[in-house]
């Protein structure tokens, strides 16, 4: 299995007038980011609809 390890966010020091959109456009990651679940377990139906 691999595993892709990065920042858990887009707005930094090094990013300065870099927005959401600059950020999707430009990071070409092939990742998501899923920290949600330390606030709460997703729901199925979330889980879904992020394929």
């Amino acid at each position: 299995m691999r595993c892709f390890v990065g920042t858990s966010g887009w707005a930094y020091d090094w990013n300065e007038g870099g927005d959401l959109k600059w950020y999707v456009t430009n990071s070409r990651l092939n990742a998501i980011e899923l920290n949600m679940s330390f606030y709460r377990f997703p729901f199925p139906s979330q889980v879904n609809s992020w394929a």
